[in-house]
């Protein structure tokens, strides 16, 4: 069993970034909370509110869309093409994807990949983060509380904060822009 982080791993982009930009274009009222959006962001990059309390401000705009999971499906419809062939050529069906993305907002393409996932618990109606955001410890957290394995042949990830989950790994992988390479750990 191999474990994939999504963004900038199988994705190109931030599919959460690229949901939010979708959704400013299909629902216009979702343009209303930018200023608030903006705060909240520029909060985050100063460190005066945690990335937790960054999220749950910034999903706030799903209360704009009235049908989310038409939204979720229409979305994948138009970005599926962003998924890197050369990274999914590694996946097979089962494996495991870690995101810290919202969980409703990759389950249908995981499934549609055949692959597991765990992700960040959000509120899909009311933007609220149901728990922790799946990123760095918290994916192994997360890991061993849904009774996955402890270890996995292959990890690939764009991050070097993913080191927790290229550690579960007999081989870790760091996947770039053009490619992919083996994982620094002397860098972490």
């Amino acid at each position: 069993m191999n474990i994939f982080d999504f963004d900038g791993t199988l994705y190109r982009g931030d599919s959460s970034f690229d949901f939010w930009k979708y959704c400013l274009k299909t629902h216009p009222r979702v343009s209303r909370r930018i200023p608030k959006t903006l705060v909240a962001a520029i909060g985050y990059l100063m460190s005066s509110i945690s990335l937790e309390q960054f999220k749950g401000r910034f999903y706030r705009y799903f209360t704009d869309i009235d049908d989310i999971d038409k939204a979720v499906e229409s979305f994948w419809d138009t970005h599926a093409s962003r998924l890197r062939q050369d990274v999914l050529a590694h996946a097979s069906k089962g494996d495991l994807v870690v995101s810290a993305s919202p969980e409703f907002l990759l389950l249908p393409i995981c499934d549609k990949l055949e692959l597991k996932l765990i992700a960040s618990e959000v509120d899909k109606h009311t933007g609220e983060l149901l728990g922790p955001n799946c990123k760095g410890r918290e994916k192994v957290k997360r890991i061993k509380m849904a009774g996955y394995p402890d270890a996995y042949q292959k990890a690939f990830s764009d991050s070097l904060s993913d080191a927790p989950i290229e550690r579960l790994a007999e081989k870790g992988y760091l996947v770039t822009k053009t490619g992919i390479e083996s994982f620094p750990f002397e860098k972490v």
